[in-house]
This record gives C-alpha cells, sequence and structure tokens, in this order.
C-alpha cells in the first residue's frame, strides 16, 4: 500500500504490536483482549503507560495534527491474524478490520499540509 515516494530521512515507525509479547504469550494482538477499565489499571498509570492504538486511530491523529501522509506501509504478521480467530477482542475495538487489528507496525513518511497546497 505505497502511495508516493519513500524518504527514510523522515520516515516515522509505530510499533502496534503488544510489547509484551515476548512474555510468552507468542503473538501481538494478545493485549486487544483485556477491557478498557483493566487495561487502564496496568497500563495507563505514572509507572507504565502503553496505549493499545491501532493503524486507524494513528492515521486519524496524524490527520488530525495537520500532516499529510506521502507514503505509508504497513507490517502485517500471519502469526497475529491467526492469533485473531481464537481471540475475543475487546468491544472498544469493535468494527476494526482483522488487518488493522493484527498490524504489528505502520511506517510513514508525512509532511506538513501546507507544504503541499
Amino acid at each position: 500500500m505505497t502511495s508516493g515516494c519513500f524518504s527514510p530521512k523522515r520516515a516515522s515507525r509505530c510499533a502496534l504490536h503488544d510489547h509484551f509479547q515476548n512474555a510468552g504469550l507468542g503473538n501481538g494482538v494478545n493485549f486487544l483482549r483485556y477491557p478498557e477499565w483493566l487495561w487502564g489499571f496496568f497500563c495507563y498509570n505514572a509507572i507504565l503507560y502503553y496505549n493499545r492504538l491501532r493503524l486507524t486511530h494513528f492515521l486519524e491523529l496524524i490527520e488530525k495534527a495537520g500532516l499529510h501522509v506521502i507514503w505509508q506501509d504497513r507490517e502485517l504478521r500471519q502469526l497475529n491474524l491467526d492469533a485473531l480467530r481464537g481471540l475475543k477482542v475487546d468491544v472498544a475495538f469493535a468494527g476494526l478490520s482483522d488487518e488493522d487489528l493484527a498490524a504489528s507496525h505502520l511506517y510513514v513518511d508525512l509532511a506538513s499540509r501546507s507544504r503541499n497546497r
């Protein structure tokens, strides 16, 4: 899913995977099963802040910040897609596609909107 030209000097990488996957869970989507209140208790605090924003959410934030996506790509792992089949995902992620939920990284090259007009 490429649109435009890639410039590694400006490219950003957003890590979308479960950062606890190396704790023996073996996939990057396990964290999507917890309800928001429970996730908030463990991961939205002064010691550890860890969001669960998905690819779509990051793209919406980029748009709201007044930036333009010149190029984008994602890393989509089959392991995550397979794990989603047996995972009851929290209602907070209802309406998102399996590809959006399973994406482990988003790569973007951005420019300000004012520069492109």
